[in-house]
């Protein structure tokens, strides 16, 4: 259990992260509380993002902790851990086989900021995939886009989504679910109607109903590039409610 000495460093330590992230001056106090940990105040960083997935709050706390031990600013969020490293802080500062985590380059500190929002992100996707270890923002470029415009990623979800959610046929199955697997199957319609159990011809008519409904074209690739991006966003609703 933290005394109470301990919490009033977390919280003096959190001032301070703030205070970086808004290149703001610090306190004497955080001053004296970033000597303690040995965490040294530059003009550039490298920003983080870390969980053990499925990990207690203690656990996540206890590796922030450790990472304090090392000259890391490193702080809890709930089921996960963030901060920011000294900018020559090498690839193994977050190493132990059992995190999830990204680091981002070195950056100046107006940046900082933005880099953790996108590194938050990030690592919940992670978590929602069951992935370990580092997870780089190259693998989720399409997500990252939606979550840094939410405005227009619930726009294209509206727009190729709504009417197939709203449309009501008791002759009919699941629109959107249809779609989304004829999309996972890169657009095979075989491959799609084998994984939906279904007649290649079934799932022709099912695929001409979603394109009347929603106004697209399946063979344009301007239409098809919506059609991801609305997919992609429903499943983003569904990964990032977490901390």
């Amino acid at each position: 259990m933290v005394s109470a000495v301990g919490l009033f460093r977390l919280c003096v330590l959190r001032g301070l992260l703030e205070a970086l992230l808004r290149d703001q001056p610090a306190s004497t106090e955080m001053l004296r509380a970033a000597a303690r940990i040995d965490f040294p105040l530059e003009r550039r960083y490298r920003a983080f993002v870390a969980t053990l997935p499925d990990a207690p709050a203690h656990a996540q706390a206890g590796v922030a902790a450790a990472l304090r031990a090392r000259g890391v600013l490193a702080l809890t969020e709930g089921g996960r851990l963030a901060g920011l490293a000294p900018a020559d802080a090498g690839n193994g500062l977050l190493a132990d086989p059992r995190l999830l985590f990204g680091v981002a380059p070195p950056a100046a500190r107006d940046e900082l900021a933005d880099l953790l929002d996108e590194l938050r992100v990030l690592v919940e996707l992670g978590r929602g995939k069951g992935l370990t270890g580092e997870i780089r923002p190259e693998a989720f470029l399409t997500e990252l886009l939606l979550a840094r415009s939410p405005r227009l990623a619930r726009l294209a979800r509206r727009r190729v989504l709504g009417p197939l959610e709203s449309y009501r046929d008791s002759r009919s199955t699941n629109l959107v679910a249809t779609l989304a697997t004829f999309v996972e199957c890169d657009l095979d319609r075989r491959r799609a109607a084998a994984r939906l159990h279904v007649h290649p011809n079934t799932l022709d008519y099912r695929l001409r109903r979603i394109a009347e409904l929603a106004d697209l074209d399946l063979g344009r690739p301007q239409d098809i590039t919506t059609v991801t991006l609305a997919l992609t966003q429903r499943e983003l609703e569904g990964h990032l409610d977490g901390p």
